[in-house]
């Protein structure tokens, strides 16, 4: 094809220069001429149609189409290009057009119309069209161009264009809409057969953009970008500089806003188009945040992929790098709406299918959620991820720990990160309260994907129940509580125990199994769980009440548990004395009075001189609670006449019978009878 496009324009020289060469006959008059197509290294041409047509007087109407005229990118396509010339002069080989027309059709419908004056000598091989300073799209523009033996020279000045001139010249690198702003400055452009340049040096003030799909957008932009490049074989060396003084634009994720001082990034390296990226040094600056330095490597065809990344952070503000570039790759997680304080430095060397390594250095950073679901103080050390490569174990220091209500202390830890795996390389102690909770176990696979599993195992040493019940917001208790928390599993925004958690309770055991907690880290996390009572010593657990005396032992059952914000919204509950239970049994008055007041219950004693006793004897003993819809349904150990036993009379005298006959209890009001029971001054003895 490009000898025969070769052929053709040598024909169509020759054509040329018979018609306006001097003869001593007629001369031809018109003249038309059809090419399939031009090509040269850097651009080409579709199918291109000339006519000329001379009249008696000697003047020349010269008109030229060419379609698909194809230029570098980033420049795009033109669909067709029209030069047209109603009075040129033939001198020779040569005609002159002071006053011709270029017009330029563009995809988008956009249309760029110039009055030039052109040059063409098919026998010198030469096309010049010079447009001096003329109004183009609100601005000036001022053009040279010149075709010289294949070889292409452009050179353009525009002053305050409309910056739509710009995506129309730009259209295939910037699928974006210009509604508002200027655009002023130069580009040159040299294309030989063995070489090429490309200098160009823009400025854009107020731009204002966006997309179809309202992924970018721009607002109030005031930016400058300069541009140099030179051919080297099949690519291009290139150097670009940017800076960004004003405005604000938004490409998904990522929201950038100049301040006071630009953000500015340079690059430099090499393109092949369509074939390879490669950029050997990349600096980004956003003063007072951060500086960034890198290099990569792309893949542009058949499918865009990045072959290798490698940057450096250097220690940075980690709340300024947070709010103004991290966090709106955070989504709607746990890290969505962080507060950090300290610094942070970042280094990483990644290449697809190959060895990878990277560095996250935290100096005294404080990190805590928005909703107050946890933080982090004094957190120090450095996380080393690896892929392919000796393990490199990371660690970490904190001064502090917090978790909804409950205060962890100071604690660290070793681990190794490979690939999307991590691994604990030794327990982890931290204090709670006035006891210990020891992390024995941590181990997670597929972090950062859908199907995340992070498992862990803990224990807790005897931690004071009063002190959690006021963290916690709960009754007042005393007493401790200890246990183990085995196979424990955060997956799916759930955290969850896959084994039975035992704990040694008021004398006795307690069972917890199918405990979950969903949304963990959200405004309303919601607890899930079940709880067997095993052999409770009741004279332990009234006292860690102060509920009254009660001798005896109790077991019960709570079942389909759910607390939400750590208050219990819905669960089915049932505490009674054992059937095989042979211990003393024995309850105090202020015990039976507390009971009554519970179920809204009545004292029957055996007689009526004995309410001067301080102690009675009981058979067994035992209430329930149905809470659903804020309401709970109450019962006991048994029916009675209009009612239900809370406590059933038995044994050596004096014996006594508490009797319920609330079945429906307001459950707010059943807690304020419980505080109430809990600030109660002491036994009342009648």
């Amino acid at each position: 094809m490009i000898a025969r496009t070769r052929r053709a324009a040598a024909a169509f020289a020759c054509a040329l220069c018979l018609a306006f060469a001097p003869q001593r006959g007629a001369a031809l008059d018109e003249l038309q001429l059809s090419l399939d197509a031009l090509q040269a290294p850097g651009w080409s041409s579709g199918p291109i149609q000339a006519q000329l047509h001379a009249d008696a007087a000697g003047a020349i109407r010269l008109r030229v189409q060419a379609r698909e005229l194809v230029l570098p990118a980033p420049l795009q396509a033109v669909r067709t290009a029209m030069l047209e010339c109603a009075a040129a002069r033939a001198a020779g080989t040569a005609v002159h057009c002071p006053e011709a027309r270029l017009t330029l059709e563009l995809d988008g419908a956009q249309r760029i119309s110039i009055a030039a004056v052109v040059d063409l000598d098919p026998g010198a091989g030469s096309l010049r069209v010079r447009a001096p300073r003329q109004s183009v799209a609100g601005g000036d523009l001022t053009l040279r161009l010149e075709l010289l033996r294949g070889a292409l020279t452009l050179d353009t000045r525009i002053d305050a264009m409309h910056a739509s001139m710009l995506q129309a010249a730009l259209a295939g690198a910037l699928p974006i809409a210009a509604s508002e702003g200027t655009i002023s400055g130069d580009l040159t452009l040299q294309l030989a057969p063995a070489s090429g340049t490309v200098h160009a040096a823009l400025d854009v003030t107020g731009l204002g953009f966006s997309d179809a799909a309202g992924l970018h957008a721009g607002e109030d932009v005031d930016a400058s970008l300069m541009l140099d490049a030179r051919r080297r074989g099949a690519g291009w060396q290139f150097q670009a500089q940017a800076a960004m003084r004003a405005g604000t634009v938004f490409a998904t994720p990522i929201l950038l806003e100049a301040t006071a001082q630009p953000l500015q990034a340079r690059a430099e390296g090499e393109w092949i188009p369509g074939q390879r990226l490669r950029v050997a040094q990349i600096e980004l600056s956003a003063p007072g945040v951060a500086a960034i330095t890198g290099t990569l490597e792309a893949v542009l065809a058949p499918q865009p992929r990045l072959d290798a990344l490698a940057f450096t952070l250097p220690r940075s503000d980690a709340d300024a790098l947070y709010r103004r570039y991290l966090r709106p790759f955070a989504g709607a997680g746990p890290v969505s709406d962080l507060t950090l304080s300290g610094d942070l430095s970042l280094a990483l060397d990644w290449r697809a299918g190959a060895a990878a390594h990277a560095q996250l250095t935290l100096f005294d950073v404080d990190i805590g959620d928005a909703a107050g679901g946890f933080a982090v103080l004094g957190l120090d050390g450095a996380l080393h991820w690896t892929r392919q490569r000796a393990v490199r174990p990371s660690r970490l220091a904190w001064e502090d720990l917090q978790i909804r209500s409950l205060a962890f202390g100071a604690g660290a830890m070793d681990a190794e990160l490979d690939g999307r795996a991590l691994r604990l390389l030794a327990p982890v102690q931290m204090p709670l309260l006035d006891g210990r909770v020891r992390l024995e176990r941590l181990q997670a696979r597929a972090l950062g994907l859908a199907e995340q599993r992070v498992e862990a195992d803990l224990s807790l040493t005897p931690v004071s129940l009063q002190r959690l019940s006021e963290r916690l917001g709960w009754l007042p208790l005393t007493g401790s509580v200890s246990g183990d928390i085995p196979q424990l599993v955060y997956s799916a925004d759930r955290l969850a125990v896959e084994g039975d958690i035992r704990m040694q309770l008021f004398g006795g055991r307690a069972t917890l199994s199918g405990v979950q907690l969903e949304d963990p880290f959200g405004v309303v996390p919601r607890l899930r769980a079940s709880a067997r009572l095993h052999d409770i010593d009741l004279a332990v657990l009234t006292r860690a009440l102060s509920f009254g005396s009660i001798e005896g032992r109790l077991e019960g059952r709570i079942d389909g548990l759910v607390l939400e914000n750590w208050q219990p919204v819905a669960f089915d509950a049932a505490l009674r004395t054992p059937e095989d239970d042979d211990s003393r049994h024995r309850i105090s008055q202020r015990a039976v009075d507390n009971l009554a007041s519970l179920g809204g219950a009545n004292a029957v004693l055996s007689s009526t001189f004995l309410r001067f006793f301080e102690e009675f004897s009981y058979e067994r003993l035992g209430l329930s609670c149905r809470l659903r819809a804020g309401v709970c349904e109450m019962g006991g150990v048994g029916p009675a006449d209009r009612g239900y036993y809370i406590v059933k009379g038995g044994g050596l005298p004096p014996r006594v019978n508490v009797i319920g006959f609330n079945d429906r209890v307001d459950w707010a009001t059943l807690l304020d009878r419980l505080r109430a029971v809990a600030s109660s001054p002491g036994p009342v003895v009648r």
